[in-house]
């Protein structure tokens, strides 16, 4: 046994050194020595000779998510063997040899998918950055696209080791993540002998199924006994405490389980890992956790590389092909996912933190595929994730999808700018393609609905949406002048139609299950991080809908709710009559103020006036200003409330300005100022007792630090004010001392670099009432980069960085502790169909009567039939009325001079309303059978029978008649051309018309 101890110890030297000199020679980065070495890796990686956990990186990486992931990992010991062989075999992806990238990537994907070598942490980074950096830099079409399948290969692996696919004896991954498929050439065909006759797709797709294949064949006990070797060689130094046993070190790093990570080095220690730990899941081993964590910095890693910029901006074609593929990569994790991804409350804020961020880079640029692709990931991240991210949702939905139709003097597009006219038009399909599928879910309209249109706090998200789309439809949204050819024009129209219907159709499939609708619950302490089938909901101060209450501002508990359906009526119509009264505190503040206390809306003191005023979204910045600087006692008790909720304890003494003026912006009146500025400097004293000697000199500094401001960033003011002319002007105020001029200076520094402004006009109103002015979205810095289809510039330009953080930091702001509420049932169908019908009735009525083309008007005929069909069982007479009123004149069988085929085709939707509605008609069967018999009269003139009104007048009458149907029938003989007026007017009507009357009967 000693022997063989001490030939085991010579024995993994000996392979130690080899790899050793491997390392050296791979180095060199010469062709005819890289090239055999990495056949040579290759094969002891695929025979399982290689085995141990690659974690750490033995230099300092330069890049920032790996030396991120270093400070996360806790890596402080020095790596050992692989983790240096793996830095030098990617250290070659730079030599430029097509040959060489094919071995390397392949080498690269085997380490990543072999049962014995674990690739972890930093060392994934690097090995993701090397298939990165070789798609970026190879000039070979089949690196490249091998170099993207790779990529995608290492996520498929990733995702389903996060998910807890153990084996047996739950130490190790027991899952075979299959080949992805690229090339439309099935796996049993043939391979073609001559590589050169294949497409680059069936290249690559051969060489994923050969690494595939061979990685997940058992290794051979002579390949166990060199992974004993080779791991215990570098697990001494690297990953065991010690203490161990020689049979812990002996055995292969494949048996290492759970007990034996926990051991290991601060590196892999516990501490790293258990926060991507699950509670209901109970006791998971680390080598899962350390999947997860993997998860966590590949994604966080795709959407740094995904916000990149090239040196020479978006017009850096390699940068835009890194960062498209970047998007690519994050799209199809989020769509290959599983629960533990979409519940747990790491990959959330990771996707609040780092993904948002990319998206509010992307959603706003000019360059198409970055908009395309950010537009999809949005969609899946509505389908998945969107009980998490509320407020994410009211920042995209209407900066991606609601911003084109509200853009102000019609669509506004790039057009002869920084996009071609088919770069624009891509861009619209596919926001249509996106918006279509999210119209054609009733879940996701439901949630929207509940969430935003009935919530006080949110603007109208579907209300908008149908308005919008709406706006299109009837032409208010010009296209002239865009570019867009005429065929262009009608596809959007086309497709804007096409979602009001997906909209209806929706609705009334969801109605049409008749299921009962059961009340909208809250989880009360469940945690969506931890339920795996919870979705978050409302919780605390907030009702079941996600409405927030406001207590003496009316609350919307004592609201009767004897049904959900009723309820959701009354919170919509709740909000409308709130919304009346900012319109109102906009034009005068006062009567806006006693309207909204007249409705039991707003409270009568003046600090619930205040609060209203500080916390209200969607009011008038102006209107408060004015409001509060007034000198009425009233006014002024509101003001001194307002002022003293304010908290300016340790800010700057230009920061608490700012902090002061971000609700209001200042009133033009000298006396209004003057009010306001002395009641805020009173209250900095208080918060800064230390600040100055009293009061006075916080009220005169203030009005100086308004003037410099005016006078900095004013472009009439043409004789800027010097720091000297400002420290003069301040001179002798702090009784009777001057100020510091260091500190005066700093502020003055502040103000001259950085304006003092107001945050944007909320748009909470932007669907409620008409705005001739540009609207403004409420989310700071959210209005400077929003030009997806807007603009005048001559190059793509980035949205502003400063404009997106404050966006992206109001979002966070916005979202903490504003819950989610799922809708379920079909309850809120019918104050949904009371927003959408009368403009939708209103769209399809201009469309069919001005269009004969058949894909128009098929879509309005199936809005006809899919309104009433909602309508009619909810006893919406009001609706069920004017869409069958609508339908029955669009037969036109009351002027039947005027046929056309689409008049058949109402004719016959309307025979179907009776046949699969009929029970629900009531008083609408009057405008059915009315149309019938004008159908049936128009039958017995084509044949030249009595018809009714002859057959049965009195015998004076029917001579009188006679003559009058006499002449009737010349004239319409006469005007008809050919085949007769009445025979061409029945054959636009379908001949199975008779047999559906017959089953009307």
């Amino acid at each position: 046994e000693e022997s063989e101890g001490e030939s085991f110890g010579a024995g993994k030297e000996a392979f130690s050194s080899t790899l050793r000199v491997m390392c050296g020679a791979l180095k060199l980065k010469q062709v005819k020595v890289v090239d055999p070495l990495l056949d040579i890796i290759y094969g002891l990686v695929t025979k399982g000779l290689l085995g141990g956990i690659m974690l750490s990186l033995n230099a300092a990486s330069g890049e920032e998510d790996l030396e991120e992931a270093k400070k996360e990992l806790g890596s402080k010991k020095k790596p050992f063997v692989l983790s240096v062989l793996l830095e030098s075999i990617c250290s070659v992806h730079d030599i430029g040899d097509e040959n060489v990238e094919k071995k390397l990537l392949k080498l690269l994907l085997a380490l990543t998918l072999s049962k014995s070598v674990g690739v972890h942490g930093e060392a994934l980074l690097l090995v993701v950055r090397t298939c990165y950096h070789i798609f970026l830099g190879s000039r070979s079409e089949v690196v490249q696209l091998f170099a993207k399948a790779c990529l995608i290969q290492f996520l498929m692996v990733l995702i389903s080791r996060i998910e807890r696919p153990l084996d047996a004896d739950g130490k190790g991954y027991d899952v075979e993540v299959p080949c992805i498929v690229i090339s439309e050439k099935g796996p049993d065909a043939p391979a073609s002998p001559n590589t050169k006759n294949q497409s680059p797709e069936e290249v690559v797709q051969a060489l994923l199924e050969d690494v595939c294949s061979v990685s997940s064949s058992k290794s051979t006990s002579q390949g166990s006994k060199l992974c004993d070797m080779v791991s215990s060689s570098y697990e001494d130094a690297t990953f065991f405490m010690n203490g161990e046993s020689a049979d812990q070190r002996k055995r292969p790093a494949e048996a290492v389980g759970s007990q034996e990570l926990e051991e290991q080095s601060p590196a892999t220690s516990n501490k790293s890992f258990t926060s991507f730990a699950i509670e209901e899941e109970g006791d998971v081993p680390n080598v899962v956790l350390m999947a997860r964590k993997d998860a966590f910095l590949v994604f966080r890693a795709l959407c740094k590389l995904s916000m990149k910029t090239g040196h020479d901006g978006p017009s850096d074609h390699f940068a835009l092909r890194g960062k498209v593929l970047s998007l690519e990569l994050i799209k199809i994790l989020l769509e290959k996912s599983g629960r533990v991804f979409q519940v747990h409350e790491k990959y959330i804020e990771a996707i609040k933190q780092y993904l948002c961020y990319s998206l509010l880079k992307n959603c706003s640029t000019a360059v198409t595929p970055a908009f395309q692709l950010s537009a999809s990931i949005f969609e899946t991240l509505t389908n998945r994730f969107r009980p998490h991210l509320k407020s994410q949702f009211a920042v995209f939905f209407p900066m991606i999808f609601l911003r084109p139709f509200e853009s102000q003097g019609g669509l506004i597009t790039n057009v002869g700018k920084a996009m071609s006219t088919h770069e624009v038009y891509a861009q619209w399909v596919v926001l249509f393609r996106c918006l279509y599928n999210m119209c054609s879910d009733k879940q996701i309209l439901s949630d929207i609905f509940v969430n935003y249109d009935c919530d006080l706090d949110e603007s109208n998200l579907f209300e908008r949406l149908v308005s919008g789309l709406v706006k299109l439809v009837q032409g208010v949204l010009s296209l002239e002048g865009s570019g867009f050819t005429p065929t262009m024009q009608f596809n959007l129209k086309l497709f804007a139609l096409q979602c009001l219907i997906a909209i209806l159709k929706s609705l009334a499939m969801e109605d049409e299950q008749d299921q009962e609708a059961s009340p909208r619950e809250t989880l009360d302490g469940d945690d969506p991080s931890t339920n795996l089938n919870a979705t978050p909901e409302a919780v605390g101060d907030h009702n079941a809908l996600g409405e927030q209450t406001h207590g003496s501002n009316g609350s919307l508990k004592d609201l009767p709710a004897p049904s959900m359906s009723e309820q959701l009526e009354q919170r919509k119509a709740y909000k409308t009559e709130f919304q009346k009264g900012i319109i109102q505190f906009k034009k005068k503040p006062k009567k806006g103020i006693q309207y909204l206390q007249k409705l039991g809306m707003l409270g009568e003191s003046c600090e619930d006036i205040a609060r209203f005023l500080l916390s209200t979204q969607g009011l008038d910045k102006n209107s408060i200003g004015d409001y509060l600087g007034e000198a009425d006692a009233l006014n002024l008790d509101v003001m001194h409330s307002y002022v003293e909720m304010l908290d300016f304890s340790g800010l700057e003494f230009d920061a608490g300005i700012r902090h002061f003026l971000r609700g209001f912006r200042l009133p033009g009146e000298a006396q209004k100022i003057d009010r306001l500025m002395e009641k805020f400097a009173e209250r900095y004293c208080i918060c800064n007792p230390e600040s100055f000697a009293k009061a006075d000199t916080a009220y005169v500094l203030a009005y100086s630090v308004i003037m410099l401001n005016t006078d900095a960033h004013n472009p009439q003011v043409k004789d800027k004010m010097s720091l000297e002319g400002f420290v003069k002007n301040n001179k002798g105020i702090n009784d009777g001392e001057d100020l510091p001029q260091e500190f005066l200076a700093a502020i003055y520094k502040n103000i001259v670099n950085n304006e003092i402004k107001m945050k944007g006009e909320a748009d909470l109103l932007s669907s409620d009432a008409p705005q001739k002015k540009k609207q403004t979205t409420g989310i700071a810095g959210l209005d400077a980069i929003i030009n997806v289809f807007g603009g005048n510039q001559s190059v793509p330009v980035e949205p502003d960085d400063d404009a997106i953080r404050q966006t992206h930091n109001s979002m966070k702001s916005k979202g903490a502790g504003k819950p989610w509420s799922t809708a379920t049932g079909n309850e809120d169908i019918r104050p949904m169909l009371e927003i959408a019908w009368a403009p939708i009735l209103g769209a399809i009525s201009i469309v069919f009567e001005g269009s004969n083309d058949e894909s128009m008007t098929s879509l309005c005929i199936e809005a006809f039939f899919y309104t009433i069909k909602i309508a009619a069982p909810l006893q919406m007479e009001t609706v069920r009325d004017a869409f069958l009123t609508s339908l029955a004149k669009a037969t036109h069988l009351h002027t039947p001079s005027q046929m056309h085929p689409k008049r058949g085709a109402a004719f016959k939707t309307l025979l179907r309303v009776a046949l699969e509605c009929g029970s629900h008609l009531s008083a609408g069967w009057k405008t059915v059978l009315t149309s019938i018999s004008q159908f049936e009269r128009l039958h017995q003139l084509k044949n030249s029978s009595l018809t009714d009104e002859t057959m049965f007048a009195s015998p004076n009458q029917k001579g009188a008649r006679k003559g009058k149907n006499s002449s009737q029938n010349k004239r319409n003989s006469s005007g008809s051309g050919k085949k007769g007026g009445v025979t061409d007017m029945l054959d636009v009507f379908d001949p199975s018309c008779m047999a559906d009357i017959e089953l009307v009967f």
